[in-house]
């Protein structure tokens, strides 16, 4: 007798579940997803919960290692440089997160100008400090020079930082020991044309722990147009104009990307910026929150 209802329990159960994913099927072909996405989106979400059970222990272990010191990079390294690991505790090897079937970079970029070295931001500096560089940037011939739009453009991307560390602190509940120094993920070598003399260093994600990368799309400036605390700036779109969207309120880690790649279509929007030649929505934006990394 108990036999036969764990059998009926079971069929129930398989055909509950059939119905669900065959729901999910039907739902998201419609919106051009294929149900092997589908299928890649559940398997992220396990590889995420394996992750947080073994968090704890990796970032124990993790504190628990000496850390080695490291020299000073100069300036002057190489236009592209690769940093050795240092640091590899991820629980979800990157190589493992795809969506259809193609595989999320496993690095970083991080863009820099040759003359003030990498890993800065540029909302560190005084006031008297950025008017300094930005007197002495604003002439520069670059493809985007956004010192050349003055003061109250730094203005609004202090007010973006500090709503993204606000966001953090909402993530993670903490706060970050200081601002982000920026990166993309994967390359957006166009940026190089935003500096005089542009250098790039590639970071690899095995580098991190899950708390010290966040990403977001477009990149973090949206969080003040969001908010409506400052208009967007016409510099940044050319004949577009900003629209909101849920993906700009969301903080993403890295084991978090196949998902939102999912629902938010990244790669199609990603791949409509750069046909459009725009800066905007060209690139996913890494945020690092490692403050040993700096200079």
């Amino acid at each position: 007798m108990e036999t036969k209802i764990a059998l009926r329990l079971l069929a129930i159960g398989l055909f509950a579940g059939t119905l669900d994913i065959a729901d999910a099927f039907i739902f998201k072909v419609l919106r051009g997803i294929t149900p092997v996405m589908v299928l890649q989106y559940i398997a992220s979400g396990l590889e995420a919960a394996q992750f947080q059970y073994l968090k704890g222990r990796r970032q124990s272990q993790a504190r628990a290692r000496p850390r080695k010191a490291r020299s000073t990079l100069d300036s002057r390294m190489p236009s592209s440089t690769v940093l050795p690991d240092y640091r590899p505790i991820l629980a979800v090897p990157a190589s493992r997160l795809a969506v259809k079937g193609e595989r999320i970079p496993s690095f970083l970029t991080h863009y820099y100008e040759a003359e003030r070295g990498p890993f800065k931001n540029v909302c560190d500096l005084s006031d008297e400090e950025l008017e300094h560089l930005i007197a002495s940037e604003e002439d520069a011939e670059t493809a985007f020079n956004r010192f050349a739009l003055g003061k109250d453009f730094f203005k609004i991307r202090r007010a973006a930082d500090d709503l993204l560390i606000e966001k953090y602190r909402e993530k993670f509940g903490v706060m970050p020991a200081g601002r982000p120094f920026y990166a993309v993920l994967g390359e957006f070598d166009r940026t190089l044309s935003m500096y005089r003399d542009g250098r790039s260093v590639r970071l690899d994600m095995s580098q991190f722990s899950r708390e010290q990368v966040t990403f977001m799309y477009p990149d973090h400036f949206v969080l003040v147009w969001s908010k409506g605390l400052y208009p967007p700036l016409p510099a940044l779109f050319g004949s577009s104009t900003y629209s909101y969207e849920l993906v700009h309120d969301c903080l993403f880690t890295y084991d978090e990307l196949p998902a939102a790649f999912l629902t938010y279509s990244l790669e199609n929007r990603i791949a409509r910026a750069r046909e459009g030649d725009l800066w905007v929505s060209s690139y996913i934006e890494a945020q690092v929150w490692d403050s040993d990394i700096r200079i």
